[in-house]
């Protein structure tokens, strides 16, 4: 694990800077006094998300061709320079108060997240030996949620105050900087393959990666698998404002609170999911994960009420000092492990089953139907939120998550590789 940690700082550091810049826009677009027209401020927040996963689907063909064929210590390093003119054109956008210069540097933080994204799961089997896969996969996994909350906190809390503009620069520069130097001490890695044709056409690049990714039935249900995960993650996190403020009608900080207990669950789940991987090997690991985040969805729907309590709002330390409070926590946590214990050994399934020679385009292409299947869930969130009750909604995730899991863990079973 010693080769390992130089290019954990490096992807922490990414993560951090592109949570604090994505909270610090959503709470000054909020809050700011820009002359917008009435509801013209929500239409640009909900477009803001969109803008950040585009670069997914119009480039991770490009970056898994590049992470391919060209020495992935260089592309990280060109992707931690490109980094430091990101953070400064968002500075200069809201110094500007130039709102299309802040949602061009969004689009290139994407990018930038995009270029970096296959090479942060390819690099590892280079880096870490076989034994230790599962372990540095939930390292990754924990240290990625543990920067969307650290980000988004920091991104928050610094653009509000006096000078907040000017800290939040300097905090995001110095993540840059830091990410740099980290970068320079990866161990050099060899290529992956020069079989591949380089060439610059986007949509070529995007077709081959879906064409790969469905050559192998084994391959492209794992992938929709691991886009399952980031399709729960995303309509969790959606609804846990909803359920704070409409059905628990708690505070602001409590709603803090579940997302801050959410992420810290996936971290434990991961280091839970890393040990058994590296125990059990990655197919029994993921059908202990799929098992316990099952349980977790189910329990979700059991326990969570139907209608809103009360007609007060409860402040943090009514909250924290119920049973009630401590009941929905243990809800959300009990959700994170089951999605942290299921992700680790999949994504380790994933580095296990690829090729050599293509692991780093099958990572892209997991990428891009990453993208799709969280596009997919938000957009059939908001078509049916209104019409069933929250506690349903988690009942429908399991039935899905059993149903789409059943035939993934078939094909595991029935598999003569060994995982």
């Amino acid at each position: 694990m010693k080769r390992f940690w130089a290019f954990f700082w490096t992807q922490f550091l990414g993560a951090l800077n592109d949570n604090i810049f994505k909270s610090a826009l959503l709470v000054w677009l909020t809050y700011s006094a820009l002359s917008l027209s009435p509801g013209m401020t929500e239409k640009i927040v909900a477009l803001s998300g969109g803008i950040f996963i585009l670069p997914f689907f119009l480039f991770s063909g490009l970056a898994g061709e590049a992470a391919t064929r060209l020495s992935k210590n260089q592309v990280i390093r060109w992707v931690k320079i490109a980094e430091v003119g990101i953070v400064t054109l968002g500075m200069l956008g809201f110094l500007l108060q130039a709102l299309p210069l802040l949602l061009l540097t969004l689009f290139l933080m994407g990018t930038h997240s995009t270029f970096f994204g296959p090479i942060k799961y390819s690099i590892l089997p280079a880096l870490v030996p076989p034994e230790k896969l599962g372990k540095a996969n939930a390292w990754v996994e924990a240290g990625t949620f543990l920067a969307v909350l650290l980000g988004t906190t920091l991104g928050s809390a610094l653009v509000g105050q006096s000078s907040g503009l000017l800290w939040t620069y300097a905090g995001m520069l110095s993540a840059a900087l830091m990410g740099w130097v980290f970068c320079t001490r990866i161990p050099a890695v060899p290529v992956e393959s020069t079989s591949t044709l380089f060439h610059w056409n986007i949509l070529v690049h995007t077709l081959e990666l879906l064409k790969l990714s469905v050559q192998n039935r084994r391959r492209i249900v794992l992938l929709q698998a691991i886009s399952w995960f980031w399709a729960i993650g995303v309509t969790i996190t959606t609804l846990l404002p909803l359920i704070g403020k409409n059905l628990l009608q708690v505070s602001e900080g409590v709603v803090s609170s579940f997302l801050a207990v959410f992420s810290i669950g996936i971290g434990i789940g991961s280091f839970l999911g890393g040990r058994a991987t590296d125990r059990m090997g990655p197919k029994n690991a993921a059908t202990l994960g799929a098992a316990v985040l099952l349980l977790a969805l189910f329990q979700a729907w059991a326990f969570l009420p139907t209608h809103p309590l009360g007609n007060e709002v409860q402040a943090f330390a009514a909250f924290f000092y119920s049973f009630k409070g401590w009941r929905i926590w243990e809800i959300f946590a009990f959700l994170a492990i089951g999605a942290g214990m299921y992700i680790v050994p999949l994504y380790t399934a994933m580095q296990v089953i690829s090729p050599s020679g293509d692991l780093s385009r099958i990572v892209a292409a997991n990428n891009i139907w990453n993208a799709i299947w969280m596009v997919g869930a938000s957009v059939l969130l908001a078509a049916i939120l209104g019409h069933f009750s929250i506690p349903s909604l988690f009942f429908g995730l399991a039935v899905l998550h059993l149903l789409l899991n059943a035939e993934f863990f078939y094909l595991l079973r029935n598999s003569e590789e060994t995982l």
